[in-house]
């Protein structure tokens, strides 16, 4: 019983990780909850039933826990979000935040004491890198027919619009983070893997995954995958410039491309997002200490824009910051802020020392990549909430749990 409840608890992370980003973001089970929750809420309940019946010892969480530096900070970042519900104005808005992000601590302690050796690392790697190559195949086809396409994501170039993919996730920008996180690992299998077909099947992925970053218009995304090379370059070959060389020449003769990305810095385009870190930093100055409680920036937002009608834009109400750091310090304050970034600086050591220290050609070959990726992500949230939105965190959280051996 207690194999079978592990083997379980196995197949259905394998499950989530494969369906979770192919479903729909807005499928809910009768408007009550999403798909994506009740199935992890299951892998949950097949880890505490495990915990039960002594296939995991409170003891080996206890030691997982406080023998990773990381979970140490995680911990703690979690504790102050609990903390800021008790001043919160709206409290349930700030309990559910909290929870969210508990369940990425409870997740990733599940992973690294069950499932990180390699012959579990290369199902879960099979089930996300096909998760990603469906999810490409339906914003292709979205940009094709214009099946499923929301048609408020676009932009004009030349005077002729052009339409933004989001596949099945929430907006464009969503659709090509999830992308650019993985992209990354899958370039450094196309690199190193021997056999043939599977070295072909990697570059396929890695076209496919492009062409889907190019036909989501995402700016931030743009410059993602730019870092993400470039990080590529410094901690695995410098030999890379030449191909990155390569592919920017050949950017600039994209439309779709060199327009958007010369769109950054325009002052119409970024008016939005300015007046969004404005009121950010309001909110800082007003609260300094303990912010706003977590998940509270946009129950704010729309007093701070009453009393300063300068920072309204567009008639937005209660509209999210659009950076994750100045989210973090807004809502938790200085003690959010300092836990914050310890979490940042461990998950990074964390993914290094795991690529350069791991005996796995699976998982050192798939960390390299993810550390470009995470480096990417990280600098993608300067410009939107993405470590908040959970179709998308929920895999950077994955990964970082399934680190170490």
């Amino acid at each position: 019983m207690k194999k079978q409840m592990y083997k379980i608890s196995y197949i259905l992370i394998c499950i989530y990780i494969f369906i979770v980003p192919v479903i729909p973001y807005n499928l809910t089970i009768k408007n009550k909850g999403s798909v994506a929750d009740l199935l992890l809420l299951i892998i949950f309940l097949t880890f505490f039933a495990a915990l039960l019946q002594k296939r995991v010892s409170v003891k080996d969480i206890i030691r997982c826990m406080f023998s990773d530096i990381f979970l140490i900070s995680m911990l703690c970042l979690t504790i102050v979000m609990a903390f800021s519900v008790l001043y919160a104005k709206e409290k349930s808005l700030a309990l559910s935040e909290t929870l969210r992000f508990f369940s990425y601590f409870v997740l990733i302690i599940m992973l690294k004491l069950n499932y990180g050796e390699e012959k579990y690392f290369k199902k879960i790697k099979l089930c996300y890198f096909s998760s990603v190559f469906v999810t490409c195949l339906i914003g292709i086809i979205q940009a094709v027919t214009g099946l499923g396409l929301e048609h408020k994501y676009y932009y004009v170039f030349n005077g002729i619009k052009m339409e933004r993919i989001a596949s099945t996730f929430e907006n464009p920008n969503s659709f090509a983070a999830f992308l650019v996180m993985s992209i990354f690992p899958v370039i450094m299998f196309a690199i190193k893997e021997k056999a043939k077909l599977l070295k072909i099947m990697y570059s396929v992925l890695v076209v496919l995954i492009l062409c889907s970053i190019v036909l989501t218009g995402s700016r931030n995304a743009f410059v993602g995958v730019g870092i993400g090379l470039l990080t590529l370059t410094i901690i695995y070959s410098i030999k890379l410039l030449i191909p990155i060389g390569i592919l920017g020449v050949a950017a600039y003769f994209i439309p779709r491309i060199s327009s958007r990305i010369k769109d950054i810095g325009n002052s119409t385009l970024d008016a939005a997002r300015l007046k969004l870190w404005k009121t950010a930093i309001k909110m800082i100055k007003d609260h300094p200490v303990f912010g706003v409680g977590n998940g509270n920036y946009v129950s704010y937002y729309d007093e701070y824009v009453k009393k300063y009608p300068e920072l309204s834009y567009a008639d937005f109400s209660r509209y999210p910051v659009h950076n994750s750091y100045l989210k973090v310090e807004t809502e938790l304050g200085i003690p959010g802020g300092i836990t914050f970034a310890a979490v940042i600086i461990t998950l990074l050591m964390k993914i290094y020392n795991t690529l350069k220290y791991s005996e796995s050609f699976v998982k050192k070959t798939f960390y390299t990549g993810f550390f470009a990726s995470a480096v990417a992500f990280l600098f993608m949230n300067f410009s939107d909430n993405l470590l908040f939105v959970p179709k998308i965190a929920v895999f950077f959280w994955i990964f970082i749990g399934l680190c170490d051996r």
